[in-house]
């Protein structure tokens, strides 16, 4: 089962739609992102695991455990979010699909075998899967050119890394 691990604050500071209302209230802004992931879970079945650097304001709640389904972690004062999300890929590895803008930490995930999607690239997802929720799309395909068999030029195929990742992605 894929699991996706949340940087929190890197992603709420990133985010146009949570950030302004984080600098308001910083907490107004966590439950906020928390009650989206909850839906998201809800609708795609993930394991959702959103990490908060833990010496930022603490919930009244306390911080950590279940919140609407999506478990939430507080890093101890003396640790940083990072080094959570660092520790939380090497017991899971490949089966982890990191969302974070920090590159330092995208790099890392990435050499102990987990797949990373930047913030902005999530939030897109989480968007569209939200509204998607609340709207029917009617989708019409006839406005897809039809292919023909005939192949032209060279192959243009990715590599098998970008391929894994796409696959990954789109299943989001």
């Amino acid at each position: 089962m894929l699991r996706i691990l949340i940087d929190g604050y890197n992603f709420i500071l990133q985010s146009p739609a949570y950030g302004p209302m984080a600098r308001r209230d910083l907490e107004a802004g966590r439950d906020a992102l928390i009650k989206d992931l909850s839906r998201y879970r809800k609708m795609k079945g993930y394991a959702l695991t959103v990490v908060f650097d833990g010496g930022l304001l603490l919930p009244p709640w306390g911080g950590g455990g279940k919140q609407w389904g999506v478990e939430v972690v507080f890093s101890p004062p003396s640790k940083t979010a990072d080094e959570i999300i660092k520790r939380l890929v090497g017991q899971k590895g490949g089966t982890v699909l990191v969302v974070t803008s920090d590159r330092e930490l995208a790099l890392s995930c990435e050499r102990q075998g987990a797949t990373v999607i930047s913030a902005g690239e999530f939030e897109n997802r989480l968007k569209k899967a939200l509204s998607a929720e609340t709207e029917v799309e009617i989708r019409d395909d006839t406005d897809q050119p039809s292919r023909g068999t005939v192949k032209k030029g060279p192959s243009r195929r990715l590599s098998k890394k970008e391929r894994h990742r796409r696959a990954r992605l789109d299943s989001l």
